[in-house]
């Protein structure tokens, strides 16, 4: 696993979100390989999520995923992550994820809500 540092990496090609029609469901899903077009969303502290995406945000629960498709063009996308403790709104960390039509991508935030975390899958 690779862990993300507070660093903001920047804010790019995340309006990609917004154009295209994003299916979001939510469950329970163990920090795997995600499949090509996909990215999954995870939440395994004690806390809630806000993850924020162009200007979509989706909320998951504690123990719980949400996996977001169509969030890909032909030639893959980089988007851009801001996630955040929902209950409080204090920022986590911003990630950039490539998401291709072969390859997916993951996120996940753990620690408390003094002391969160994010690191991709």
């Amino acid at each position: 696993m690779k862990y993300v540092t507070r660093t903001r990496i920047g804010m790019a090609a995340a309006a990609v979100l917004a154009a295209g029609g994003i299916l979001c469901t939510a469950g329970s899903a163990s920090a795997s390989s995600v499949p090509g077009g996909q990215l999954q969303l995870c939440s395994s502290g004690g806390f809630a999520t806000n993850y924020v995406l162009s200007s979509s945000i989706i909320l998951v629960q504690p123990g719980q995923c949400s996996t977001l498709t169509g969030a890909v063009g032909n030639t893959g996308s980089v988007l851009t992550v801001i996630a955040r403790v929902a209950s409080t709104n204090r920022y986590i960390a911003s990630a950039q994820v490539s998401v291709s039509t072969t390859q997916g991508a993951g996120l996940q935030t753990g620690g408390t809500v003094s002391s969160p975390y994010l690191w991709s899958f």
